[in-house]
């Protein structure tokens, strides 16, 4: 099965997944595939992480996934502390969080759901 396609808006958590530091990513509930959603990744499949700065990837692949309806049980999860290796007082500091690389990200969250995968690096600097 093919990689599932993810984008990195961010270029510092990018090199954080590439060099195995960033165990833990969340992403926007998109569909991906003719009626498949991030949600439908299985533990065990492979995702393409693309640098949208420098269109690096890096393969890593799905140790453990999660799925949110929305920001506030994501902010409830305390996942997202992880994620970002910080910690969040409020769901709207999450959510100003998400929109400093993605203005309107935040809305997209709350309408289809978050997805949070645990990942471990299967290669990187590839082309």
């Amino acid at each position: 099965m093919k990689p599932i396609p993810v984008d990195a808006a961010n270029h510092e958590h990018f090199n954080q997944i590439k060099f195995g530091t960033k165990e833990l990513i969340t992403r926007h509930n998109k569909e991906y595939g003719e009626g498949i959603f991030y949600k439908d990744s299985k533990v065990g499949e492979l995702l393409q992480i693309v640098d949208k700065k420098t269109g690096a990837t890096v393969l890593v692949e799905i140790a453990g996934i999660q799925y949110f309806r929305n920001l506030d049980e994501l902010f409830k999860s305390k996942l997202a502390d992880e994620s970002f290796d910080k910690t969040f007082e409020t769901k709207e500091a999450l959510s100003s969080e998400y929109e400093k690389n993605r203005p309107g990200y935040a809305a997209l969250l709350e309408k289809d759901g978050v997805v949070v995968w645990r990942i471990r690096t299967v290669t990187s600097n590839l082309h």
